[in-house]
């Protein structure tokens, strides 16, 4: 019998994902997949495909692997954090049964870069740089949030990184030098932010960049290769 598998598609990620999983040497695989866009090499790969734009919508994912749950063995849903911060693997554990791999809503890192400098706060404290989060929840007038901003900013001589709390996925972030090199381009850029939300305002740290990822059954950890990411490579 094929082992069944969900895949969660956004992009090229999952393409490579089902690419890998459809190579096995050993298994069969049926892959079932919901497809944010109708990517053609996943969709000659699987054996059932649908297309669901807004990855977010949890309960129409669910809906669809339900149809499909028992001839599913596990859901690979890592490839995008939309799903995964809207509480995927939650509702279709609870409702179908079907195991999902990827992280529960609330060990979902992406949701909060806020919570991310907490949670290193209180295990790995040395590792995070200067940071100071302004909430319009919290109240104050603006030129009170603005003299309170410029005097940390001040304090970190201008050298910050300015970051809206919630999901940007790549966009929002603004850095001195790159984004802004004024104080008033940093508070324009800030106020743009803090109208929708939590912002955290950090110093802004030089070095090298690198990704390494984990493969774990919950139990075990498996390191993956080092990474980096050559954004300034070219034009």
């Amino acid at each position: 019998m094929p082992v069944g598998i969900g895949v969660i598609a956004y992009g090229a990620n999952e393409a490579a994902i089902v690419d890998a999983l459809t190579s096995s040497r050993k298994h069969d695989v049926d892959i079932y997949a919901v497809d944010r866009q109708k990517n053609p090499f996943i969709y000659d790969r699987a054996r059932d495909h649908v297309v669901i734009p807004d990855l977010s919508n949890v309960n129409a994912i669910r809906d669809f692997f339900g149809q499909h749950s028992d001839r599913l063995d596990f859901i690979v849903a890592f490839g995008n954090e939309t799903p995964v911060i809207a509480g995927v693997r939650d509702v279709i554990e609870q409702s179908i049964g079907v195991r999902v791999i990827c992280p529960a809503s609330e060990y979902a890192i992406e949701r909060s870069k806020v919570h991310q400098r907490l949670l290193l706060d209180k295990v790995s404290p040395s590792v995070n740089p200067r940071y100071m989060v302004f909430d319009p929840k919290s109240g104050g007038s603006t030129d009170t949030v603005r003299d309170k901003f410029n005097r940390y900013v001040e304090e970190l001589n201008c050298q910050v990184a300015i970051k809206p709390d919630h999901p940007g996925y790549g966009k929002g972030v603004g850095v001195s030098g790159d984004h802004f090199s004024t104080l008033d381009e940093m508070w324009e850029h800030f106020l743009s932010l803090y109208e929708g939300g939590r912002v955290i305002v950090e110093e802004k740290i030089v070095g090298e960049e690198f990704s390494m990822q984990y493969f774990s059954d919950g139990l075990t950890l498996v390191p993956t290769p080092s990474v980096r990411d050559y954004k300034r490579a070219y034009d």
